[in-house]
């Protein structure tokens, strides 16, 4: 199962949280302070670019929700009888014509009503 982004960034967090306790571990057991404190560093650096990634994932995410909210807000604002009156992009449906290298002219004149064709 796939964690969400938000997910994620919160356990990243909380896994960089626990510096301070590995620094009160490591001041309390350490027999090579330096060399110890500099594995540490090593290890958070590398949490911390983990986590900077996921927060840059995550305000991608939020950018793409927001632009997807903006393009679709006209829709959202216009009241029923105005989102009747267009089609799927938007285009007023009144104004619609067929482009002019359609053959509908052909095709009306071969159908009377309802399907019936011309006996020739």
């Amino acid at each position: 199962m796939t964690m969400r982004i938000e997910d994620e960034v919160h356990d990243c967090i909380g896994e960089c949280w626990s510096v301070t306790t590995d620094i009160r571990a490591i001041l309390k057991y350490s027999d090579d302070l330096d060399r110890d404190l500099q594995s540490l560093t090593d290890v958070y650096n590398n949490k911390f670019k983990k986590l900077m990634d996921d927060v840059d994932m995550l305000i991608d995410e939020l950018h793409n929700i927001r632009d997807t909210y903006d393009e679709l807000k006209p829709v959202f604002d216009k009241t029923k009888e105005e989102s009747l009156d267009v089609d799927l992009f938007g285009n007023p449906v009144h104004d619609w014509k067929p482009p002019a290298e359609w053959p509908y002219q052909q095709v009306k004149d071969n159908v009377i009503n309802f399907g019936e064709k011309k006996d020739e």
